[in-house]
């Protein structure tokens, strides 16, 4: 029961998918089957593909057991019927041919699924042979089968569909793998075809008409004397996409293609795939010839060689010959090697690359990336780099390009360290030549270390071109021997010797120089500048528009300055800018731009801004009393580089009072004056911006202070306490401050000092003492009077009480007392000899 639980399992698969009523499956098991049986389930199976596919109908299905299939009744099949034949298992399900030939001969339609199909042998076609029908190959594989005509697959006139299937180590004359034939159409998706021989196509022939197209799969190690992996002829369309046509081989001494041959009007199309590592006599890659087309994008074709030494050989990626067309975008030609080409090898032929790599490919002899003879060849915004073709003889060399009897164009690419015993770069012969646009740096060789021009029938014309440091023997890095228009390139310096770095009739003058300006070139300490390096200028002083030409160099403008600082940047179409910082000090600062050989200056110059000091302040009276009119001046100087308007503020105890504005020219001093009046006595900070302050007294003469001291009195005798506060001047003072005026008064008076008195805050901490009826002599209310400042000035406060010999006077008689004193000296101008409270 476990033998036949696959089976049971196949068949329910069978009854899902089966369609409509008028098909049917038919089940074949080469070991458990008797082709004597109907075949309508895996009970009833018959043993053999023929008996199965001849007693079928029309879009029937035939379900293959797991299992070898052999012997006369499983091969040599024709099918005039629209079948699917589906195994069990693709490992599982073995149809061996053991040798013989055909398995199918296929007339109408055929889906083969889930096989294995090998060891087939014959003398035309291989085992699967379809004409004028359609086929479909789904998951299988195709293995060890040999035929003159497609070692596993052969169609005409017929469509074809491989998918996710292997035709692995295959054998034929044309298509080792498979042949396309008289307008056939062929689509292989997701597959590998691998491994395969043949003396043309060692994986795939293509012939009349016919259409390939070949995604995401692999055909790798194959075999051919042309096209090791594809061969096509007449009129074919190839389409690769996604796919890897790897370490594959063309064996014959002249053979053509490693990869791939397209011949005569075919159309080779090859997208986002790689070709690398194949190897053929002609063309390491590609060989195509007569009138083919081969447009290549987002591809590499990396690692390839062309093995044949003598002249026709070369390309060791692609070989175009005949009127052929190439067309290159976005791909990598790197590390190929032939003797002619070291990479590409055209011949009567159109090449145009574009946004492509290609370096660190060899020619022995001519043209380390590329050899064109009677050819258009046009390379846009391309690199071809460390490139290599190093024959002695006087016509090689070329160590990218080597272009005879071509129309050679190339524009806004870069060929660099390359190396060729002449024109380290480019070796043109008889040939229209045009360059623009270019870099062309480090390039080597015996003779002319960039350029060598020889023979051609119109001035070749290179401008607007960076060449520099491309030495030959002598540092030559241009040779011609007929005119050369070469004006408007950058040599690496502003004063290239050009002695040395041309030979023949090339025009060189005017030349790009580099130039150097700042803006604004004057600024003030603290400012910026920017500053701007350019390749627009030529030596005869004229500004070139970048949509005329442009010299292409990407690379950085070396900034310094002293003083102040700046950093590098790289060019952008021709201009470097960058920004000059730091300028704190007043003078000049010398900027400087170093681009390949040639250094430049310009200057900066840095002024100091308007700048404004202020000395010299007077205020004028400092003392007095209220009203007091004081006179405020102050001297200010512009010690800047440009005129300014300063503003001067009158401050008074940190307030801002008044302000003034003036213009200064540079270096020139003015007087600021203030006039203000004071009302109110007291201390006052006076100072013009931020010069240290005068300080200002306006005090209360002794005579204000006894007129208040009498009002005092009045007050005492009329309510018996002493009044909240005082107004002297319009100021009100409190009883604490009136005491210290009070005593302050009668000591002055005492010394004979009559001048006005300053005020200050005094505190007030209450009233303690003795209230009686006393008298006090002059000398005790003066001894008592200096007791009491003294008391002030150490703590800022009014005493509660002083002691006297009477006892403890309160703080209110106090007041009270020295108001006495005062007003006693209002009226009599001396103080009183006693005081009585």
């Amino acid at each position: 029961m476990k033998r036949y639980l696959p089976l049971i399992l196949l068949g329910l698969i069978a009854i899902a998918f089966s369609g409509t009523a008028s098909a049917v499956d038919i089940y074949v098991n080469s070991t458990g089957g008797d082709d004597n049986n109907d075949g309508l389930s895996w009970a009833a199976a018959k043993a053999t593909i023929k008996n199965a596919t001849g007693s079928a109908a029309d879009n029937d299905v035939i379900w293959l057991a797991d299992g070898e299939y052999t012997g006369p009744n499983n091969r040599g099949v024709t099918l005039n019927k629209n079948l699917t034949i589906t195994g069990q298992t693709k490992e599982g399900t073995v149809i061996k041919l053991e040798g013989n030939p055909s398995l199918f001969t296929i007339t109408k339609n055929l889906k083969l699924s889930n096989l294995t199909i090998r060891n087939a042998y014959s003398t035309t076609s291989g085992p699967v042979h379809i004409s004028n029908a359609n086929l479909k190959i789904e998951n299988c594989l195709l293995l060890n089968n040999t035929a003159v005509s497609g070692g596993a697959v052969h169609a005409e006139f017929s469509t074809v569909t491989i998918e996710n299937s292997a035709l692995n180590n295959n054998t034929a004359t044309y298509g080792g793998a498979m042949s396309a034939d008289s307008f056939s159409t062929v689509t292989i998706e997701n597959s590998a075809l691998n491994n395969n021989t043949a003396t043309h196509g060692g994986a795939i022939y293509s012939y009349i008409y016919s259409t390939l197209t070949i995604r995401n799969s692999t055909l790798n190690n194959n075999t051919a004397t042309h096209g090791g992996a594809i061969c096509t002829h007449s009129t074919t369309t190839v389409t690769i996409e996604n796919s890897a046509l790897n370490n594959n081989t063309a064996t014959k001494l002249e053979g053509c293609g490693g990869a791939i041959r397209t011949y005569y009007y075919s159309k080779l199309t090859i997208r986002n795939s790689t070709l690398n590592n194949n190897t053929a006599p002609i063309g390491g890659a590609i060989f195509a010839t007569y009138f083919s087309t081969v447009p290549i994008e987002n591809s590499a074709l990396n690692n390839n060689t062309a093995t044949f030494l003598g002249e026709g050989g070369g390309g060791g990626a692609i070989h175009t010959y005949y009127y052929s067309k190439l067309t290159i975008r976005n791909s990598t030609l790197n590390n190929n090697t032939a003797t002619y080409g070291g990479a590409v090898l055209a011949f009567c032929s159109t090449v145009t690359i574009e946004n492509s790599t290609l370096n660190n490919n060899t020619a022995p002899k001519w043209g380390g990336v590329i050899y064109a003879s009677s050819s258009n060849l046009t390379i846009y915004n391309s690199t071809l780099n460390n490139n290599t073709a190093t024959y002695i003889e006087e016509e090689g060399g070329g160590g990218a390009i080597y272009a005879s009897s071509s129309n050679l164009t190339i524009y806004n690419s870069t060929l660099n360290n390359n190396t060729a015993t002449l024109g380290g770069a480019i070796h043109a012969y008889d040939s229209t030549v045009t360059i623009t646009n270019t870099t062309l740096t480090n390039n080597t060789a015996s003779l002319a270390g960039a350029i060598l021009v020889r023979d051609c029938p119109a001035p070749a014309r290179i401008m607007f071109c960076r060449i520099f440091n491309n030495p030959d023997r002598t540092d030559l890095n241009v040779y011609a021997d007929n005119t050369v228009d070469a004006r408007f390139n950058w040599w690496g310096s502003n004063t290239p010797d050009f002695s040395i770095l041309v030979s023949g009739s090339v025009t060189y003058n005017p030349w790009i120089v580099l130039s150097i300006n700042a803006n604004p070139g004057t600024v003030l300490i603290g400012g910026t500048s920017q500053i701007t390096a350019d390749l627009h200028h030529d030596s005869d002083g004229a500004l070139h528009d970048p949509s005329e030409g442009l010299v292409p160099y990407t690379g950085p403008a070396n900034f310094s300055t002293t003083p102040g600082s700046i950093e590098d940047t790289n060019f952008t179409d021709g201009t470097a800018t960058s920004t000059l910082t730091d300028l704190n000090t007043k003078g000049v600062a010398t900027v400087c731009a170093k681009v390949d050989n040639e250094t430049l200056n310009t200057t900066v110059t840095v002024l100091k801004p308007a700048t404004f000091a202020l000395t010299n302040l007077t205020v004028t009276p400092t003392t007095g009393t209220t009203p007091l009119n004081i006179r405020i001046k102050a001297m200010i100087t512009n010690t800047g580089d440009f005129a300014g308007d300063y503003t001067a503020t009158l401050k008074v105890n940190q307030r801002s009072i008044q302000n003034q504005t003036t213009t200064l020219n540079p270096g020139e001093t003015k007087t600021i004056e203030f006039t203000l009046t004071i009302t109110q006595p007291g201390t006052y900070n006076v100072t013009i911006g931020t010069l240290p302050p005068k300080l200002v007294t306006a005090g209360i003469t002794i005579n204000q202070l006894a007129g208040t001291a009498n009002s005092v009195i009045k007050y005492y005798a009329r309510y018996k306490r002493l009044p909240s506060s005082v107004t002297i001047s319009g100021k009100k003072f409190t009883m604490a401050q009136l005491l210290d005026l009070l005593v302050r008064a009668t000591i002055q008076i005492n010394a004979g000092n009559l001048k006005p008195l300053s005020t200050r805050t005094v505190g007030y901490t209450g009233s303690t003492g003795t209230t009686r009826s006393i008298r006090l002599s002059k000398s005790l209310y003066i001894s008592t009077a200096i007791t009491i400042r003294n008391s002030i000035n150490r703590y800022t406060t009014a005493p509660k009480y002083a002691t006297t010999s009477y006892g403890k006077i309160p703080f209110t008689r106090l007041v009270y007392l020295y108001s006495k004193v005062l007003g006693f000296y209002g009226s009599y101008r001396k103080l009183p000899s006693y005081v009585s409270i």
